[in-house]
């Protein structure tokens, strides 16, 4: 199998879905298994409710796409589906890696995440394999509003994608903190601002995803277990997400009458009241159902209560680590939630706001 076509930048979702196309051995079809493969490849990028936009073509043996299953021939049913899912979605994840577009302070408020593409050419701006040429640009547009506009070409991006290499070689300069939220840094004549609890979600996010893929969740083991009572009802939660609990780190042991003895935490969360309190919010989002169950919903809820907060005061140097860290993460764009994880200007930006070019 192999795929070519674009995808939309992390910062730019729509309200709607009606933004993505694909293409089997250049037939245009509806499948949801595609869908929801585009849908994986952005997990952990995009905010509820906004979506990607594509376009996609995915080429594959014929003898394994069955395209007799609506009349119109826009259905079809592939061989191999899980197969096909995963190397989509890790086509889109390498391809969202690769390079992002930060937004910029200076952006008007609509385009901080751009309105939905009705009367100009969508902005997609991220490139998986080969791109389709100009011809099946065009034939895709002008196939399927309602991408058709008065331009068929492909807008060019707001603004000059962010290679990864770049992002994790700049030296940024702590400059302040603002309102004990935001970080100020500087680079040459770059200016950065990172939300540091984006930042730190980011961060946390990945250390408890990365511990949980490999099987060994990185622990700190108790000297003095304590033993933890929830209700009856949220003791049954726990028992039914006791495998998802102990994937970021916990380590449950039942101590009778629905109690709990906790052996182990999380490593990266230390050893304090805060992984006792982390616990005991996790099992009543999952009790009240703020969260759905099941490991995605938790990890993300877990990176969220554990990070650091807006409105911590840090020091020069947490300020320098926890960029640090950002910087070695593999999706540094954004917060698990899809909230933009920095936003940059330039000195150029600040004279054109002060009419001085």
């Amino acid at each position: 199998m192999r795929v070519r076509g674009w995808v939309s930048d992390v910062n730019q979702p729509q309200s709607t879905a009606r933004y993505q196309r694909f293409f089997v051995n250049r037939r245009a079809v509806t499948s949801r298994r595609l869908a929801h493969a585009l849908y994986d490849g952005y997990r952990g990028r995009l905010m509820v409710g906004r979506h990607p936009a594509a376009l996609l073509f995915l080429e594959m043996d014929p003898t394994l796409v069955d395209v007799n299953v609506h009349p119109a021939k826009r259905e079809v049913r592939l061989s191999h589906e899980a197969e096909v899912h995963d190397f989509l979605s890790r086509a889109v994840q390498n391809a969202l890696g690769r390079s992002v577009q930060a937004p910029s302070v200076f952006a008007p408020a609509d385009l901080a995440v751009p309105p939905d593409p009705v009367e100009g050419s969508p902005r997609v701006s991220v490139s998986l394999g080969r791109s389709p040429t100009a011809a099946e640009s065009r034939a895709a547009f002008q196939l399927q509003a309602p991408f058709l506009s008065a331009s068929p070409d492909l807008a060019p991006p707001a603004w000059e994608g962010m290679p990864l290499e770049t992002f994790r070689a700049a030296r940024f300069e702590p400059v302040a903190q603002l309102y004990a939220t935001y970080l100020l840094t500087r680079v040459e004549n770059q200016f950065f601002l990172f939300d540091q609890h984006a930042a730190a979600e980011r961060v946390l996010y990945e250390v408890l995803t990365a511990g949980a893929a490999r099987g060994t969740p990185a622990k700190q083991s108790l000297l003095l277990p304590w033993v933890w009572e929830p209700s009856a009802e949220a003791s049954a939660v726990i028992e039914a997400q006791r495998e998802q609990f102990e994937k970021l780190g916990y380590d449950l042991e039942p101590f009778g009458g629905g109690a709990w003895r906790v052996l182990a935490v999380p490593a990266a969360l230390g050893e304090g009241n805060k992984v006792r309190t982390l616990l005991e919010g996790l099992a009543d989002d999952l009790l009240t159902e703020r969260i759905p169950r099941g490991w995605d919903a938790l990890v993300t809820r877990a990176a969220c209560r554990g990070a650091v907060k807006a409105g911590d005061p840090l020091t020069v140097l947490e300020m320098n680590h926890l960029i640090r860290e950002l910087q070695a993460s593999p999706r540094p764009w954004t917060c698990p939630h899809g909230r933009p994880s920095f936003l940059r200007f330039s000195d150029e930006d600040l004279a054109k706001r002060f009419h001085r070019v």
